[in-house]
């Protein structure tokens, strides 16, 4: 064990903090000729962290125009690309580019952009471009986790690394499958982050964001590609693509474990850091508590000292001089948790049957990265490695009644499975409407499977997958859909 202090405060170089980054630098396809696709004309990539945060805010503030539209009530209108990524085939629609004639017009609520079909020819060359080295870079990041999986479930259970590989690779015909699959412990390819999809979308959310539903449809915003473009990493379409990987986030385990943590912990903690995300982005929230315990960082107190009016963006919001006095530290961090993630990541893939089920025990969706960071780190929030154990050791009585009583708080419900239902429908509905169903055609849609419109809130889970798998079929109430341009 070592304090995460020393770790924090001079372990780590910056030559270690590139070799765990994987940023995505601008090179546009040949048939862009040297120019960048429409969407981001006006916007470049810097070293600079804090023009880069800057410059995020302008990415936020321009794409409202896009958020406005209405043009994701046609999802599957549109233009639309066929692509292959490692053999496999994903259709990706475009429902905000409509062509007439020899031009494709982008529509967003602020105007339309008219482009030539070398401009548009660029769109979807970069889109490929985006997606393909979003791929190859969660592969890279993904491959030191086996590896980490193998050898921990190898020490575990007394044999040697290679022992589990060849164990992994046998097979179990009874069941028609193999040991890695029963395991868990994924064996990855390139191919993985991306053949369970079968459709994208590149279209308006009314959010700069992305999704992934059932892992299958991937949904991605025009903002969210000027967002990614400026950090110079994708760190989003990573994270959507580590959603869509059936052998790392496949069900029903991963019902019991925060899998938005587990497609975080890499992609949004890349060198360098973008202080947006670092600083504000919730899916962090547990890796900020621990650097407070086992680093002595305070997250909230150092974004109160950067933020005026904890208002994040631009203007006299934010005290650079303080900004860029703290980066160096920020990145140390910053680095720190990508690291650590690192080992977390490989400790849960090794058995994440039995951390699904501590998870499940505590009521907590977060206690397998708590109980393997504790594992990993000591305390050192107290000024130092020395004096938190000084204290814990002083106030042992007082230490064991804490946890006690901790435990307790940890041993209770906090999401019943009402509050699952509910965001279930939630994002049930969410996509619906990016694919362009209007509340009529949910009702229409709704009487086939015999559903009231009173109950539309309270549908029965196996339902809805059903409805959801008819549409992507095109069957049941949906075989009449016909395929599109």
């Amino acid at each position: 064990m070592k304090s995460l202090l020393r770790v924090i405060l001079g372990c780590i170089t910056l030559i270690v903090a590139l070799n765990f980054g994987s940023a995505e630098a601008a090179k546009w396809p040949d048939v862009c000729q040297g120019k960048p696709p429409h969407y981001l004309v006006g916007y470049k990539q810097t070293s600079d962290q804090i023009e880069v945060f800057q410059q995020l805010y302008q990415v936020y503030r321009a794409s409202w125009a896009d958020s406005g539209t209405r043009g994701y009530r046609a999802a599957n209108f549109g233009e639309k690309t066929e692509m292959v990524f490692y053999s496999h085939k994903v259709i990706l629609y475009l429902p905000a580019y409509r062509r007439m004639g020899n031009t494709v017009y982008f529509h967003t609520a602020s105007g339309v952009t008219p482009l030539t079909n070398e401009e548009f020819e660029c769109v979807k060359a970069d889109l490929y471009e985006y997606i393909k080295t979003s791929i190859d870079a969660d592969y890279e990041d993904h491959k030191a986790i086996t590896t980490g999986g193998i050898e921990s479930f190898a020490k575990r259970n007394g044999k040697t690394p290679d022992e589990v590989r060849a164990l992994l690779a046998k097979s179990v015909p009874e069941y028609g499958t193999n040991y890695a699959d029963i395991l868990k412990i994924p064996q990855l390819e390139p191919i993985d982050f991306i053949n369970g999809v079968k459709y994208m979308y590149f279209a308006p959310m009314r959010t700069c964001n992305a999704a992934v539903y059932l892992k299958t449809i991937v949904a991605f915003t025009p903002c969210l590609r000027r967002a990614d473009f400026v950090m110079g990493h994708n760190e989003t379409m990573k994270h959507e693509l580590i959603h869509a990987n059936a052998k790392l986030q496949g069900y029903p385990i991963g019902w019991y474990v925060n899998v938005e943590l587990l497609a975080a912990l890499l992609p949004f903690l890349e060198h360098p850091a973008s202080p947006d995300t670092f600083f504000y982005h919730t899916y962090l929230m547990t890796p900020w508590e621990a650097l407070k315990v086992f680093g002595c960082f305070d997250i909230e107190k150092v974004r109160n000292e950067i933020f005026r009016y904890r208002v994040p963006f631009d203007g006299a919001a934010m005290n650079e001089e303080v900004l860029r006095a703290y980066l160096p530290e920020i990145n140390r961090a910053a680095q720190w948790l990508r690291e650590s993630g690192l080992a977390v990541l490989a400790e849960y893939y090794s058995d994440p049957h039995v951390w699904a089920t501590i998870n499940n025990i505590s009521y907590d969706d977060d206690m397998f990265y708590k109980v393997i960071m504790s594992k990993l780190y000591e305390p050192t929030c107290l000024g130092g490695h020395a004096k938190t154990t000084l204290f814990i050791l002083k106030h042992t009585d007082e230490s064991k009644d804490v946890a006690r009583r901790a435990w307790e708080q940890v041993g209770k419900e906090k999401v019943t499975s009402d509050q699952h239902r509910a965001k279930m429908i939630a994002d049930f509905k969410r996509l619906a409407e990016t694919l362009g169903f209007t509340h009529k055609m949910l009702m229409q849609a709704a009487r086939f499977y015999g559903v009231k419109p009173q109950d539309l809130d309270r549908l029965d889970p196996e339902l809805l997958r059903q409805a959801i798998a008819d549409y992507i079929n095109r069957e049941g109430v949906f075989q009449h859909l016909k395929e599109v341009r």
